[in-house]
């Protein structure tokens, strides 16, 4: 199955422009590791994922990924439509919905959640609601407030069993994303403007198309009830709270490393593509010139933050930074992981979407062995 490509990404899901925050407030910056950085790296338990036949074990594409409290796996199958379920050693336990709008079906599923008393939460804005998975596996749905989203969707529940969902609103002509607390009944409780600052990036009227290696803001959810936030382009990760302050900082430094002939040449073939298909201009200043330090990160159910840093293929090296803002670890990681979806960190096991010996979609977990 083939993944979509970013140019149509952008055209369907990049309809605002890239933003990054501005922050308030006082803030607190994480300090370096002192003495040698520890070395751990990831060891292959198993996959989920065949490449031939019929059964749950063969996916068409990998879509949102989730863990349950008893180590299940939630794997969403994005062309089926179906969330599998499987237990904590691999073995298929059920299947939920199919591809269509009516009841229990999916249109599009961009993300998952797992709220209080082990309800599974699938956002699914091509119908316009939310999906709510009991442990019986039956469902209930509820109207999703707003229609547009992005990749890979930001939100979910905290600590307090409080749910909360990304939107972009029109503001003064101008487009801001938003954190929306949305309610029981699904009803919007309380909207928080997220911090914004311009990146320059190609346009067409609303949509945006981001140019490959070029800066873009990155986000992870903190079920502490905050944000982390980034621009790719600097190695520098801000927890921000809904209300718009900073409380802590992580950086790194790095070097900046200047794109290879093959990136650049990446980079032109994008440019005339969005020419020659979409009329997009493209200005001299907007070409990136080198490779982002920052690809994606993701927190663990221990608060540490797992930072990819490098916008090369694959990904198979991650830094973590524990609560305090210190880095603690490099982590080598025996597979290529794919951006879409995010991996998952529970309890010293990684979930990964990965492709197989053949490009067959799937499931990885590994045990974090720590040195």
């Amino acid at each position: 199955m083939k993944r979509y490509s970013g140019i149509l990404q952008a055209f369907m899901f990049m309809t605002f422009p890239w933003v990054v925050g501005g922050c308030k407030g006082a803030e607190r910056s994480g300090k370096g590791m002192e003495g040698p950085l520890e070395q751990w790296h990831v060891q292959e338990i198993l996959r989920i994922g065949d490449l031939e036949g019929t059964g749950p074990t063969v996916f068409s594409q990998i879509g949102p990924i989730g863990v349950g409290t008893s180590g299940s796996v939630h794997i969403f199958d994005a062309q089926a439509g179906e969330l599998r379920v499987f237990d904590s050693v691999g073995h298929f336990v059920r299947a939920t919905g199919r591809s269509g709008a009516g009841p229990g079906e999916f249109g599009r599923a961009v993300g998952m959640a797992f709220g209080p008393d082990g309800i599974v939460r699938i956002v699914d804005p091509a119908n316009s609601r939310y999906l709510d998975i009991r442990r019986d596996g039956t469902t209930h749905s509820l109207r999703r407030p707003v229609s547009m989203y992005q990749l890979p969707w930001l939100g979910g529940f905290d600590r307090n069993g409080r749910f909360y969902d990304q939107a972009t609103q029109s503001e003064s002509g101008a487009t801001v994303d938003v954190l929306l607390a949305v309610g029981d009944d699904g009803q919007v409780t309380e909207s928080f403007p997220l911090p914004s600052d311009s990146i320059s990036a190609p346009r067409m009227g609303s949509l945006t198309f981001p140019l490959p290696f070029a800066p873009r803001i990155l986000r992870a959810w903190d079920p502490n009830g905050a944000i982390w936030q980034a621009v790719s382009s600097t190695y520098r990760i801000a927890r921000v709270s809904p209300g718009g302050d900073t409380s802590l900082v992580v950086t790194k430094q790095v070097r900046s490393v200047e794109l290879s002939n093959s990136q650049r040449d990446s980079v032109d073939a994008h440019i005339r593509s969005l020419r020659d298909q979409f009329g997009v201009a493209v200005s001299a200043e907007m070409r990136p010139a080198d490779v982002p330090p920052l690809r994606w990160f993701v927190l663990d159910d221990h608060d540490n933050l797992w930072v990819c840093a490098t916008a090369a293929d694959p990904c198979q090296t991650l830094d973590v930074f524990d609560r305090t803002g210190a880095l603690i670890a490099s982590v080598s990681v025996p597979v290529a992981i794919l951006d879409d979806p995010l991996p998952v960190i529970r309890d010293d096991r990684l979930y990964a979407a990965i492709l197989g010996a053949h490009d067959e979609p799937q499931l990885f977990i590994g045990r974090v062995v720590r040195e």
